[in-house]
């Protein structure tokens, strides 16, 4: 879906003016799943070191809070995906002698 959009980004000329800058820097825009920021020289912008520890930081509490809920939830048969079994979608091998 991400490189649906950035292709029609690209094909209407929506790309911003820092990724055109040079071949590298475009190759790393379009295969990045995250948004880059560009500065007024239209050079990539480096996250700092507190942003990064505030993404693991978020990253950890989500996680934390979903095995948190499935844990508890889970010994009154909550299932989040439904109940399947392996190999329902394909025939059933009845072995006879």
């Amino acid at each position: 879906v991400l490189f649906f959009f950035r292709t029609l980004e690209a094909i209407f000329g929506f790309t911003p003016h820092g990724a055109t800058s040079s071949s590298k820097i475009y190759s790393i825009y379009f295969t990045m799943p995250v948004e880059m920021i560009f500065d007024g020289d239209n050079k990539p912008v480096i996250a700092s070191r507190d942003d990064i520890l505030h993404s693991i930081k978020k990253t950890a509490y989500s996680i934390l809070i979903l095995i948190s809920l499935i844990s508890i939830l889970s010994p009154h048969d909550y299932t989040p995906f439904g109940k399947t079994v392996a190999g329902e979608y394909y025939e059933y091998i009845i072995i006879s002698e």
